[in-house]
Parts: structure tokens; C-alpha cells; sequence
């Protein structure tokens, strides 16, 4: 179900970008938690909800509404071309509400 090594890869990334970003003392006074664990926490908890995102899509293109799904996603990426003086943020966020009914 989940690949087991990019997990462990994905922490050990992130285990080594947190020790080259912050100093010694930012880690040991607590500001960042530079813990392997915490690293693989987060690598699980990415995973997981990758997963999730997964199934949604997957169920959005197979399902009842995956001609519907397909419209909106159409109607999103064509407001990335309105003219700049327009406010689509509303329209997105109500596209992408309706996006998420229809995967649940």
C-alpha cells in the first residue's frame, strides 16, 4: 500500500535540510524540533494524505460525476486566464467546494 523506502528517503531529506537550515543551538533550545522522529512523523503523515488525495481523484474519474468533475476542474484552470483586474478567488473557492463534495 505504501512504499515503505520513499517514506523513509522523504524523512531522511527532511532530516538533513533541517540540520543544514538551522544552527546547534536553534535545534537544542527547541525553535525547530530537529528529531529523526518528528522527520518520520511528518513523512507518514504526507503519505497518508497523499494516499487520500489519490483515492479522491481516482474515485472523481471513475465515479457517477467524472464528467461533472471534469467540468470543473475545465471551469478552474480557465479562471488562471481572466483578465487582472478580475477577482476569481470567489469563483475558484466555490469551484473547489463543489470539487469536494463531489469526491466525498
Amino acid at each position: 500500500m505504501f512504499d515503505r523506502s520513499e517514506i523513509l528517503k522523504d524523512a531522511w531529506r527532511r532530516f538533513r535540510n533541517i540540520r543544514r537550515d538551522y544552527k546547534p543551538w536553534q535545534i537544542e533550545r527547541g525553535h525547530v524540533d530537529g528529531s529523526f522522529a518528528h522527520c518520520l512523523r511528518t513523512a507518514w503523515r504526507i503519505a497518508k494524505e497523499n494516499a487520500a488525495k489519490e483515492a479522491a481523484e481516482a474515485r472523481l474519474a471513475t465515479g457517477p460525476n467524472a464528467e461533472r468533475a471534469a467540468t470543473i476542474r475545465q471551469s478552474i484552470e480557465w479562471l488562471n486566464y481572466a483578465p487582472a483586474h478580475m477577482n476569481v478567488e470567489h469563483s475558484r473557492a466555490a469551484l473547489q467546494a463543489e470539487l469536494a463534495a463531489l469526491a466525498a
